[in-house]
């Protein structure tokens, strides 16, 4: 395969067509260009025929295309050649002194402009550079996880074109070879900061029942709650075992410690990573979310989805409870007790799964990683991050009374449901389909757990509390980035410039918001890495 170039330097040797006498020939430059810069190029055709001075506008390089190395392309983390000969060869027009510094440097290819040239952002120089493809081999090692400090892995950079702060404990200023984000953060890691860091990174591989690719151990000195991506067990029952104080004696067994997917970003601290209960809803877990409200709201509305049996075990652990308090606290005392009230609509909460008896079907949590991972706390530390929090337990208080002193819809949609077995005890089922169900429960004393009953009209159905996905309805989809870390879904997060903005799923700086009539894809709601109109 070749393509026609016509905005390169042309040398002697290089194939190309030219145009004489109103056809066109193919040839080879015979000579470069003398005399005179517009004197034109001595070119010889493949049909004996011999040209001067032939103007380069009348002659096209015709440039043989090879296949580009599997792993090089927009978002590729490269490593420019360190041969300067091959190196000017290939640059021709686009060599420039600067690119010296590049030579045998760590890149990252943020712009394929086509088969051959390769936009590359080094830090050995001022900014992004247009490499020929030939001087560029794909790095497939592992840069150094230090997501206490950049969600980004840093590299080991031997001639940064700006000093640069260490970001570690020490906070050496200065440095001009350090691990560093290939990306445009300034983000660098002195050796001395980076070795705990690299003691662990890319040792062994783990495995866990709750992701379904291998993990590679990393640390986290700062631990998890200053990670810049989330650990999975944030969004399961009782939250990231490292920041509960109810798992505080299991999380300093495991403190530092974490485990990390490169491919899909998933993050798991130590102490969840060695929690054999971790996804399961327990005493303990309904403790540590009812304790943690309105931050573990979100927590509690995916249990709630996943189980809607989930409701009654909370409201004996003291839901209600916690949420009148939660709300009194923010000035809101009234809508909890409302919502409290309202819960003696169908009599309250139980033990043994008697709805209006007093009674609790017993019912697990989504496994780590599963559905309900869109409320998960993604900003903290922002202003509006408090009062959100509040807003969200305010909803929920509200969703739990109204679906306590509702009646039974006349028709329910696939998915968990709660079933009225009409002996005043009520189980946790799934509806596949219209007057289907697989039961997690007994139907009468006799009947096997998991059979299947047809025929369900006559009986009194329940879905699971509303609400219980929140914001899934206004979820947006990025895909197609050629920089992956802007890719995955982005939930409502305010407004900006009178339109909602949104930021991404599973925590880091990626956002999305509208401007002057445009949507833009930044970090933090500045700048603009991607713009759609």
């Amino acid at each position: 395969e070749v393509m026609l170039v016509n905005d390169e330097d042309l040398i002697a040797g290089d194939t190309v067509i030219f145009h004489v006498e109103g056809r066109w020939h193919a040839g080879r430059i015979a000579a470069p260009l003398s005399g005179e810069e517009d004197a034109g190029f001595d070119v010889e055709g493949e049909d004996g025929r011999k040209e001067k001075g032939v103007p380069r506008r009348h002659i096209h390089m015709v440039a043989v295309v090879e296949d580009l190395p599997e792993g090089l392309g927009e978002g590729a983390v490269v490593r420019i050649t360190g041969d300067v000969e091959q190196a000017k060869l290939l640059q021709r027009n686009r060599w420039a002194d600067e690119f010296q510094n590049c030579l045998g440097q760590l890149g990252v290819v943020v712009e394929s402009k086509d088969r051959r040239r390769m936009v590359v952002l080094c830090p050995a120089s001022a900014g992004p550079a247009t490499w020929h493809a030939g001087c560029l081999t794909p790095d497939t090692s592992e840069g150094l996880r230090c997501l206490d400090l950049h969600e980004h892995p840093l590299w080991w950079c031997a001639s940064l074109h700006n000093a640069r702060k260490c970001a570690g404990d020490c906070g050496t200023e200065g440095l001009r070879e350090a691990y560093c984000c290939l990306r445009s953060s300034e983000t660098a890691l002195c050796k001395d900061c980076a070795a705990p860091y690299a003691e662990k990174s890319g040792i062994g591989q783990l495995r866990t029942r709750h992701h379904l690719r291998p993990l590679a151990p990393i640390a986290l000195p700062r631990g998890p709650k200053q990670s810049r991506l989330p650990c999975v067990g944030a969004m399961v029952p009782g939250g990231c075992r490292s920041q509960a104080e109810c798992f505080a004696e299991d999380a300093a067994k495991a403190a530092g410690t974490a485990a990390f997917c490169a491919e899909t970003g998933f993050l798991i601290c130590g102490a969840c990573l060695a929690d054999q209960e971790l996804g399961e809803a327990t005493a303990r877990t309904r403790k540590a979310d009812i304790d943690s409200l309105p931050e573990s709201v979100p927590r509690i509305q995916a249990a709630l989805k996943a189980h809607p049996g989930e409701v009654f075990a909370l409201a004996e652990a003291g839901l209600f409870a916690g949420l009148s308090r939660c709300l009194g606290a923010a000035g809101a005392g009234a809508g909890g007790r409302a919502a409290a009230a309202a819960a003696g609509g169908k009599g309250g909460a139980g033990a043994k799964g008697q709805k209006g008896k007093g009674a609790s079907a017993e019912g697990g949590g989504p496994a780590a990683g599963e559905e309900g991972d869109a409320g998960i706390s993604r900003r903290g530390g922002s202003s509006s991050s408090a009062a959100a929090d509040v807003a969200a337990a305010r909803g929920l208080a509200l969703d739990l009374g109204a679906w306590l002193a509702s009646p039974a819809p006349e028709r329910v949609h696939a998915g968990p449901l709660l079933v009225d077995t009409g002996n005043g005890t009520w189980v946790e089922a799934f509806a596949l389909a219209e007057d289907m169900c697989s039961f997690d429960g007994a139907w009468t004393d006799e009947a096997e757990p998991g059979r299947w009953v047809r025929n369900l009209s006559g009986h009194t159905l329940y879905p699971p509390v509303p609400g219980s996905d929140p914001g899934a309805d206004h979820a947006i989809e990025v895909v197609g980035c050629g920089l992956a870390e802007f890719n995955g879904r982005y939930l409502p997060d305010g407004v900006k410039n009178g339109r909602t903005k949104y930021c991404r799923v599973g925590g880091g700086p990626q956002t999305l918001n509208y401007s002057s009539g445009s949507w833009y894809l930044c970090h933090n709601y500045g700048g603009s890495w991607y713009q759609a109109v």
